[in-house]
């Protein structure tokens, strides 16, 4: 009895000792590894021109991160469950753009997320980039509410009946920069319609005093019109048909505003063909520029006061997507 007793104790003791080694070395492999998670909390992050840093959160189970760049001016490190997007100063007069890959490093099953990165052109100490997000922001102010408004598929959409054009201005705090007297300033956004009108607006003071920029886009052909309105009357700067099209281009144009410092009451319109790369639900979409479309330069036409930048709709409205300014 004594010896079954003991013999029995041993093989509790034992146990016991076993199971505690298996718990405290356990390191799980083969099917028993958790799924690798990775969450992100920005898809995209806007730099200055003039360089900079980024922090990007994530949320995981796994220890090692990468970072992976598709370009030599973006770079990225992880540390402390902080991704660090790093770009150095842009030396180019346009904004430039990519993306990072982050993703686990755990041997198997990897977890990624794209983050896009837009950063402003030379010597541009202020970016600010919208439409790339679900939900139409509250910087967004309908100026001319004929129409409707809201962001269908990371696009800005407008519907606008009949022979009206409605007005939707970006007015984020600081953003008031294209004033011609004291700021330069590069105002971008990719533009798509069917035969309609939909373009531009910028540098007002009031919903009196504007300019836009429309375009009319066809399967082959761009007519492009630049409008003065002052005091409610508008004045035609330019009327431009018949500009020929390529058959491979994306469906945006690129609709481009240029101003510089030393000649603060000129500035250049520029619209260029796009070609799409990435997905535009992961807000990847990499619209990269194809050729020059148009191009002309305006001269003594700005009004000295500051105002807003936006877009407009008009006979059918448009579609708007990679709303870029950059300003000094």
């Amino acid at each position: 009895m004594k010896i079954s007793i003991f013999f029995l104790f041993t093989l509790i003791a034992l146990s016991v000792e076993f199971t505690s080694c298996a718990k405290n070395n356990y390191d799980p492999i083969g099917n028993n590894k958790p799924v690798p998670v990775l969450k992100v909390d920005s898809k995209f992050i806007a730099i200055p021109g003039t360089g900079g840093q980024s922090p990007v959160n994530i949320t995981s189970n796994a220890d090692k991160i990468g970072i992976n760049s598709l370009v030599s001016w973006l770079t990225g490190t992880y540390s402390n469950k902080i991704v660090t997007l790093t770009v150095p100063s842009n030396p180019d007069d346009a904004v430039r753009e990519s993306y990072a890959t982050i993703a686990t490093q755990t041997g198997q099953n990897e977890a990624q997320a794209a983050v896009r990165v837009i950063q402003g052109n030379n010597g541009m100490p202020n970016i600010f980039a919208d439409m790339l997000r679900a939900d139409l922001s509250t910087d967004w102010k309908v100026l001319k509410p004929n129409g409707d408004w809201a962001i269908i598929n990371n696009s800005l959409n407008t519907n606008s009946p009949g022979d009206v054009q409605s007005v939707m201005a970006f007015q984020k705090a600081g953003a008031e920069t294209v004033r011609s007297s004291t700021k330069k300033f590069r105002l971008s956004v990719d533009v798509t319609n069917s035969n309609s009108w939909a373009g531009v607006v910028f540098h007002a003071t009031n919903d009196s005093n504007f300019f836009y920029i429309g375009l009319n886009i066809s399967p082959t052909s761009l007519f492009v019109v630049v409008d003065r309105i002052y005091n409610g009357s508008g004045s035609p700067m330019a009327l431009d048909p018949n500009n020929v099209l390529s058959a491979d281009r994306s469906a945006y144009l690129r609709c481009e505003i240029v101003t510089t410092t030393d000649k603060p009451d000129q500035f250049t319109l520029n619209v260029y063909e796009l070609k799409d790369s990435g997905d535009i639900n992961s807000n990847t979409d990499l619209a990269v520029v194809q050729k020059l479309a148009y191009t002309r330069t305006f001269s003594n036409n700005l009004m000295a006061n500051g105002g807003y930048a936006g877009v407009w709709g008009k006979v059918g409205g448009g579609s708007f997507r990679r709303f870029v300014l950059t300003a000094n």
